[in-house]
């Protein structure tokens, strides 16, 4: 045998010998981990509330992850490129500058986003879990004060609800006077990473704009304070709220209808009707 054929062979022996150390090295590093793969965000947890991740964005929030340390991130309809690793077992996502660091709780991945701001990931597609609301509810009271006109200084039981609307999440607020369709305020909202904040919208007769009204939905009591003034009437208000089914405690001014139909109503388990009484 001619000593090139022999080279030839040990050549492709190597090369596939580099071959296979390379393909066990990339299972190593990202094919076979257990992060790889398509998760979609079901939730944003922060505090001892949930927000659906319908009112983060119009369109699901993606996070994929592949060999090699590589992977992508979809929000609002836009992709990004990152690069993921593990140290000592901890998993972290490179997002230009930022670490952020991730876990792993059965098939749900947890992106600490910022301190007490949890994204929740399931595996795969988010239709494939159990439907959950895609809304956020509260329960309280609006209070005005220092009328100049027709409005009385008085106060009412009020409803307020988050839900996701054509242009994004929308905030409704109505009293024992009207309902969810007859809403004292409609607000275009957007998500800051946060908090929500007004884009648009109306209280009564005035136009709201940008940062009018801001909704930390961890808050509790949730408020908002303003004055109104249209042509020649002018007063302040003041709302208050709570999430729906939380009691309230009696340190706080309870609503009128808190005894004899909020009770009964989350005794029950029912969700927050559109009209109160």
């Amino acid at each position: 045998m001619s000593a090139k054929p022999l080279r030839e062979r040990r050549g492709r022996l190597l090369c596939l010998a580099l071959a296979l150390a390379l393909l066990l090295c990339l299972s190593a590093c990202g094919q076979g981990d257990p992060a790889c793969g398509r998760w979609t965000c079901v939730s944003a947890e922060t505090g001892e509330l949930s927000v659906p991740a319908a009112l983060l964005s119009a369109e699901p929030v993606l996070l994929r992850l592949s060999a090699a340390g590589i992977g992508t991130l979809s929000l609002d309809g836009s992709e990004g490129s990152l690069r993921w690793t593990r140290e000592e077992g901890q998993l972290f996502l490179l997002l230009e500058e930022s670490r952020i660091p991730c876990s792993m709780e059965e098939d749900r991945l947890l992106l600490e986003l910022q301190p007490g701001l949890t994204l929740c990931f399931v595996r795969g597609d988010r239709a494939a879990e159990p439907a959950v609301e895609e809304s956020l509810s509260w329960y309280g009271w609006w209070e005005v004060s220092d009328s100049t006109g027709r409005m009385p200084d008085s106060w009412r039981d009020c409803c307020a609800q988050l839900r996701p609307g054509d242009f994004g999440p929308e905030l409704r607020l109505w009293d024992e006077d009207g309902s969810r369709e007859e809403p004292l305020a409609v607000l275009q909202m957007r998500w800051d990473g946060s908090r929500f904040l007004s884009q648009s919208g109306f209280f009564l007769l005035e136009q709201q704009g940008e940062g009018a009204w801001v909704l930390e939905p961890d808050a509790s009591p949730l408020e908002f304070s303003g004055n109104y003034r249209q042509g020649e009437e002018s007063f302040s208000y003041h709302v208050l709220l709570r999430p729906w089914g939380q009691e309230w405690s009696g340190e706080q001014r309870l609503p009128f209808r808190y005894n004899d139909w909020y009770l009964p109503l989350i005794g029950s388990g029912e969700a927050m009707p559109e009209r109160i009484g």
